[in-house]
């Protein structure tokens, strides 16, 4: 009995499928001279057709709908999430601007020097410690 070596799925094919996909990604940026989720999307397309036209026509049609699909779905997604994300702090800055309006001129240049400054206490031996042991961590991680 023959035993294909072969690479693992996760090494091999989906190293092959991110290969192919960022080729073709970045080949439609440089060709459309545009950088929108519409690239990702013909991208995953065909990807899935040039991964799957050994098996034929239908086979790689099939796998290039399937491969769209789910980039669609994956741009879709992080489409909506950003623009919710956007529309919270949107609305935090005007919240915060808002305040601001309604604040003296005395009060405002006191709040927006509090804002910015913080106080550190020398005495203060649990930030010491703090600052120690996060230094000591950073130390652990360096070559």
């Amino acid at each position: 009995m023959h035993v294909r070596n072969r690479a693992p799925f996760l090494g091999g094919s989906f190293a092959m499928w991110g290969g192919v996909f960022s080729s073709i990604d970045c080949l439609l940026i440089y060709y459309r001279q545009k950088d929108d989720p519409w690239n990702a999307v013909a991208a995953g397309f065909f990807t899935g057709g040039i991964l799957a036209i050994r098996g034929g026509l239908s086979v790689a049609f099939k796998n290039a709908f399937i491969g769209g699909v789910i980039l669609l779905l994956i741009e879709g997604v992080s489409t909506i999430v950003t623009s919710v994300a956007m529309r919270h702090q949107y609305m935090a800055q005007q919240a915060e601007m808002e305040k601001l309006k309604n604040m003296t001129e005395a009060q405002r240049m006191a709040y927006m020097q509090n804002m910015w400054n913080t106080e550190y206490n020398q005495n203060d031996s649990n930030a010491n410690k703090e600052s120690e042991k996060m230094i000591d961590k950073a130390k652990s991680f360096s070559y």
